[in-house]
Formats: C-alpha cells, structure tokens, sequence
C-alpha cells in the first residue's frame, strides 16, 4: 500500500458523506492523490465545516517552504497543511498492509472538527474506538502508483484474466 489514494469526482459525493457547510474548493476527480499536492480538507472555521484545499504533508512552523512536507506524510501556525493518521492494519488489511489510515465512523465527525476540543484523551479514545476498520479489497492495476496519468482505470477492478497474467511478472 502506498501513500496516494483516489480522490472525489463531486462536491455532492462529499456533501452526502461528510458534515460540510461550505466549500472554498473546487473538487477535482483525482487519481491517484500522492504526498506533496493539495487534498481536499475539512476545516473548521468561524463555527463552520469549510471544504479547502490544504498540502498533503506536515509543514514545521519552521520551514521556508512546503518542501518539508513530502516527508512528514503520516501522522502519529504553520503552512495549512495536513497528514493521515495511520493505525495497526485490521483483520481485513493486514495481508496487505501493516499500517492503514484512521477512518473516522460519521459519529465521531462533530467532535473531531471541533478546534476547541482540548481533550487529548478523548480525542485519543475517537482513534481508538471510533474508526471503521474492516474493510473490502479488490486486485487493481499497477498503475495506481503512476502519479503523471490521472485517470479512473487506476482503480478499476482487474478482470481474472489480468490478475492471473500479473502474476506471472
């Protein structure tokens, strides 16, 4: 598993699923989304949920620049950046990778945007507790990690016939 995933084709498909007031960005299909570009965020501002733009990368409040950031990817005043928090793989997962992202269950969302929650430790119970771990995989092409082509068939479910080819290489 590498460090990209796929992005939303529309503002409705993130509408429906996450708690969004408002939206400062454009959304753009993106396949794959790796380290380095701008992901789509929700940001709580002004008693609001704001769709923005943010960099994909942690940016020390000591850096000239956004170059730092491709390093600091993953998460255990500064540019307005972000970074995914990984976990131990769950059952599912875990014959493809040790590590996975924290995927927040929806009722968990008004609290983790909270920017005046201060409570460590029940922010640390939400990423416990809180996340949806089992989830479904399926074959797809290598060219998931070719980050100069944007298209959909990155993610398209491989055909048996390609899936019995491919492991021959």
């Amino acid at each position: 598993m590498g460090e990209s995933f796929t992005g939303f084709r529309f503002i409705e498909e993130l509408i429906s699923l996450f708690p969004i007031d408002e939206s400062e960005a454009t959304v753009t299909d993106s396949h794959p989304v790796v380290p380095s570009r701008q992901v789509l965020a929700i940001v709580r501002d002004q008693g609001k949920n704001r769709l923005k733009r943010l960099h994909w990368g942690l940016v020390p409040f000591w850096a000239k620049d956004t170059g730092m950031g491709p390093r600091l990817i993953n998460a255990h005043a500064i540019y307005l950046s972000c970074a995914i928090i990984t976990t131990a793989a769950s059952r599912s997962v875990a014959p493809v990778h040790h590590r996975m992202p924290v995927i927040l269950d929806p009722g968990a969302y008004t609290t983790w945007l909270n920017p005046e929650n201060r409570d460590t430790r029940a922010l640390e119970t939400i990423l416990k507790t809180d996340i949806i771990g089992e989830l479904t995989h399926r074959p797809a092409s290598r060219r998931v990690n070719a980050t100069e082509v944007n298209t959909p068939d990155h993610i398209r479910p491989m055909a048996q016939m390609e899936i019995d080819f491919k492991s021959f290489d």
